[in-house]
């Protein structure tokens, strides 16, 4: 059965697990990203596990993103 409450129909754009999806493709949720650039910079290794685990949810839209998490992957890589 249906819940109306939870059905999208004739809608041009819809968010979707913190995406927005249109008829132009899939893009990160405007929400989400003012909350990821408002982040402090992470200043424990915890914390920066936690950003990389963030940003990886985002990584298809990010260009280059291996090349610029890599100094901060090698530095958490440092406690294992």
């Amino acid at each position: 059965q249906l819940n109306s409450s939870k059905c999208f129909i004739l809608h041009r754009q819809i968010d979707y697990l913190s995406h927005t999806v249109s008829q132009f493709g899939v893009k990160p949720n405007k929400e989400k990203i003012q909350a990821i650039m408002n982040l402090r910079e992470p200043t424990t290794l915890a914390a920066a596990n936690k950003f990389l685990g963030g940003m990886s949810w985002y990584r298809k839209f990010l260009p280059q993103f291996a090349s610029v998490a890599a100094p901060i992957i090698s530095v958490t890589n440092l406690t294992k």
